[in-house]
């Protein structure tokens, strides 16, 4: 919806995004892949789109691109703004380091009051502050899956490992006669039709960097629980949803 809103106020509108799914969703519009937080990529990046206002989402609070729309007096707007205790706890760390770099977002639209105060907090004036809903929330998720059927909860088996791994979970599903309420998927490229269904996302994964389909889970408001390995720890908080 952030996209729609702009282009009915007359903004041409750039998508810039970490994910291929993402920039697969771009329904059409111009779209590239974001720029490492590098002074020299960040450059290249303003240089080829020359935008006149900068939308980030969430906690994409990059120094060096921030610092480049700053000497480019390009307005900063931080929509769905949330940050995370743990994030929180980095942030007041860093102290003094980190108070430009927040200085330099023209306007936070947080996606709730808890984030709004945490802001407050590492220095953010309140009035350069809002609380708005969740607007990835609010989004319309895809269509249930028609391979979905109705009925009592159902087991999605996504990213399992052929061979010896899929074999004994086909055989725990026959032991506790729940091979009809079972779905082996094996690995998927696309999976938001498969997220749009689910009512817990559970990664049990023993070695993770940075999953990318625990970033979608994410973005589509699903409560997650996952095994703290990797990367997960960076992205998630214990208890807090």
């Amino acid at each position: 919806p952030v996209l729609e809103i702009l282009e009915a106020k007359g903004f041409q509108t750039v998508l810039s995004a970490n994910t291929p799914t993402a920039l697969q969703a771009a329904g059409g519009r111009p779209a590239f892949a974001m720029p490492l937080d590098f002074s020299w990529s960040v450059r290249s990046a303003f240089d080829r789109v020359k935008p006149s206002l900068l939308v980030l989402m969430e906690g994409e609070l990059w120094p060096h691109l921030l610092a480049e729309a700053e000497r480019r007096r390009i307005p900063v707007l931080c929509v769905n703004a949330r940050i995370t205790e743990r994030s929180f706890r980095r942030y007041r760390l860093l102290g003094s380091l980190f108070v430009p770099t927040l200085g330099r977002v023209t306007a936070f639209l947080a996606q709730g009051q808890e984030h709004a105060e945490r802001l407050r907090e590492l220095g953010v004036p309140s009035e350069r502050i809002r609380v708005i809903p969740n607007v990835k929330a609010a989004a319309t998720a895809p269509e249930r899956p028609a391979w979905i059927p109705e009925g009592p909860p159902l087991l999605v088996a996504g990213s399992t490992h052929p061979g010896e791994e899929a074999a004994r979970l086909k055989r725990l599903a026959e032991e506790l006669q729940r091979e009809d309420r079972v779905v082996f998927l094996g690995w998927q490229q696309e999976i938001l039709e498969v997220l749009s269904a689910l009512d817990l996302f559970v990664l049990p994964s023993r070695n993770e960097g940075m999953g990318r389909a625990l970033v979608q889970a994410m973005a589509m408001g699903k409560p997650i629980v996952a095994t703290r390995v990797g990367g997960v720890s960076e992205v998630l908080a214990e208890g807090e949803v």
